[in-house]
């Protein structure tokens, strides 16, 4: 699906919106984000589209992640938790599988993914209008480069100053004296030689032979295939990876009882075995891609699943939770379902969906139906994250990328503007639908 600069904002919003959509909801959230901000926002920039347009882009994407993520069992962390919990011979009746996720909590997004597109839509025509009140006209959105030189532009293909860290070229001058790097400040050789070593021990430094310059002797530092992150050209290591991807999605699909394996070691074997054939078709070492990880993010997860089980070991939560009056409700009556709903939106914001996900799965009650419970928290735990800007981890990377690609800001208050009313009356909206949708 491609964008064109020549296509209307509403045209490329909804380009945009879409295909984080379905990628959120095969890849999770937070990968989503991750991978196609920076790619969306080169797109806008070196279309030279209206500056009014990006805040509305940035939003775009996280809201439309968010909302994507609910309709599969892996779309997002709680889901997966969710599924994880259930996929037990005690919750059969209140399991949430891949079909049943799909089914009850897919079309109710398909509904809130709609809403939040007119949402968008409403967005950028008031910071347009207000633009042009305030200064004249909306303008189109340019960056000064600082630092670039003449022609740089050029040699990083017109991408950021840092996309050719790695491929540094230094000059060297009539007086023996280092000359310009290109990528970085003045420096002298042999430290910047020393930098770069340090930063990745796998670079190679090739000698040009000085009868094939003209005028400058150069020290070109490549990087090595086997250590690179660059985009496979393999094309048995692409039809691979489409194999693998189905099979992973029909293992998502098997219920509780035709085999017994948890489902979260489905996408953990399904990532070991590519890296092993990454290995064999690109040869390029798993320690590249093992380097990439947040091992920070991972262990930060695993204190959370400790001091949250120190909680629910002191019967605070299940004392709130009875409190509440949702120890043995149905979930069958408007109050109790709002009650319920309200919790978990405001304290997914407070304590974060993935805390409060885990208290509330310590609720559930043993081979009695909750599968309402189960979805209705799925619902809201995952569409509260997009009420504020630390509501969803998303968001956050979101944030960080445009920052990084673009040096824009995405506030907190600039979010929460936006987030809040859109995100109540999807959540609102959803609600019955899925009601609706369990009485069938």
């Amino acid at each position: 699906m491609s964008l064109k600069e020549s296509h209307s904002f509403a045209n490329y919003i909804w380009r945009v919106s879409l295909v984080t959509f379905i990628f959120s909801a095969l890849f999770t959230n937070d990968a989503a984000c991750v991978i196609l901000t920076p790619i969306f926002l080169k797109y806008w920039e070196k279309q030279n589209r209206r500056a009014a347009e990006l805040q509305t882009l940035l939003l775009a994407i996280a809201t439309s992640a968010n909302i994507g993520s609910v309709t599969t069992i892996f779309g997002n962390p709680q889901m997966a938790l969710i599924a994880s919990r259930t996929d037990n011979e005690k919750y059969r009746e209140s399991t949430l599988t891949l079909v049943r996720s799909i089914i009850y909590l897919g079309v109710p997004a398909i509904i809130g993914f709609g809403i939040n597109y007119g949402f968008l839509i409403l967005h950028y025509k008031v910071r347009l209008r207000l633009k042009i009140r305030k200064y004249g006209s909306s303008g189109n959105y340019s960056r000064s480069k600082p630092g670039m030189i003449k022609g740089e532009d050029e040699v990083n293909g017109g991408g950021d100053l840092g996309t050719t860290e790695r491929s540094i070229i230094f000059s060297e001058n009539g007086n023996g004296k280092s000359g310009r790097v290109n990528n970085d400040d003045d420096m002298d050789k042999d430290n910047a030689l020393e930098t770069n070593y340090k930063a990745d021990s796998a670079l190679v430094i090739n000698t040009i032979d000085k009868t094939t310059k003209s005028d400058n002797n150069q020290i070109i530092i490549e990087q090595d295939p086997g250590y690179s992150f660059n985009q496979s050209h393999s094309r048995g290591f692409k039809i691979f990876l489409c194999v693998l991807l189905v099979v992973v999605i029909i293992l998502m699909f098997i219920k509780v009882g035709d085999f017994s394996f948890d489902i979260g070691l489905v996408p953990m074997l399904g990532a070991t075995i590519a890296l092993v054939v990454d290995a064999a078709f690109n040869k390029r070492n798993a320690s590249v891609i093992m380097g990439r990880v947040d091992w920070g993010v991972i262990m930060m997860f695993f204190g959370i699943f400790v001091w949250l089980h120190g909680i629910n070991t002191t019967r605070i939560p299940r004392w709130i939770w009875k409190q509440m009056g949702l120890a043995d409700a149905n979930l069958d009556d408007t109050q109790t379902i709002i009650i319920l709903c309200v919790f978990v939106i405001f304290c997914s914001n407070i304590f974060s969906n993935v805390p409060l996900t885990i208290i509330v799965l310590d609720q559930l009650e043993p081979c009695k139906n909750q599968f309402a419970l189960v979805l209705y928290l799925g619902w809201c735990s995952t569409i509260a994250g997009n009420l504020t800007l630390f509501g969803s981890v998303a968001n956050l990377l979101v944030a960080q990328k445009a920052k990084e690609t673009l040096d824009e800001p995405l506030t907190f208050m600039g979010y929460l503007k936006y987030g809040f009313v859109s995100t109540m009356i999807i959540v609102v909206i959803g609600i019955p639908i899925i009601y609706a949708l369990l009485l069938i």
